[in-house]
């Protein structure tokens, strides 16, 4: 039957040793995939679950929605939310490790139904023994995924969404309407906000304006 018919699924691939790529879902959730790592998507989410596959280490900004929950397969974990930012550190040597940024988690080891929910501030982590909390140590690793960003052929409007809720300050990168989709690979590293409106305007032959916070890419 045709409602059988599996979802088409996509691959991103991130095999930059210095960049991390950075990729908005449909749902509008914020991937940060970290370098020697990949993820793989359906070309649409269903209406009951959305479901990746995770191979490496990733940044998640989720995006809520009630009654759909977002799910990540790694080769040791399934990861479940409903909205929340968190990184995920999964690798061949079968070691896994979570921690939650902002929001609660729910963790259970492959193959068993052993679950534990991991709120903000902790730390899962998975090996032969099973799952382990801690409080997080290292609260420098969220911003690690985010210093060095690269986009590649993202929307302007994903990639200033994206921008705009990592930036610690008070500038807002916004465009006009007309340009929201057109598309581009960038790369940015520990850039300011008005730096990374040069470059962009540069790459599509654009100009910016400054307007107390508000700098605008038209």
């Amino acid at each position: 039957a045709k409602e059988n018919t599996p979802a088409p699924l996509l691959t991103q691939i991130n095999n930059d040793a210095t960049f991390t790529l950075v990729k908005t879902l449909e749902d509008g959730t914020i991937v940060y995939l970290a370098n020697h790592s990949s993820l793989v998507i359906p070309k649409h989410f269903s209406s009951e679950k959305r479901e990746v596959t995770l191979n490496g280490n990733a940044y998640f900004d989720v995006t809520h929605k009630k009654k759909c929950p977002f799910v990540i397969k790694t080769k040791e974990a399934v990861v479940e939310v409903l909205g929340t930012a968190f990184y995920v550190r999964s690798s061949a040597s079968n070691f896994f490790e979570l921690s939650v940024n902002r929001g609660r988690v729910s963790v259970t080891k492959a193959g068993t139904d052993k679950a534990v929910f991991v709120d903000a501030g902790r730390t899962v982590t998975c090996n032969a023994e099973g799952l382990r909390l801690e409080t997080t140590k290292d609260h420098k690793q969220f911003n690690e995924y985010k210093r060095c960003i690269r986009f590649k052929d993202e929307t302007l409007g994903n990639i200033l969404r994206a921008i705009n809720k990592q930036n610690d300050n008070k500038d807002v990168l916004q465009t006009i309407p007309s340009l929201n989709e057109r598309k581009l690979t960038v790369s940015f590293c520990a850039d300011s906000p008005t730096m990374i409106a040069t470059l962009i305007s540069q790459a599509l032959h654009l100009r910016y304006t400054v307007d107390d916070h508000t700098i605008t890419i038209k």
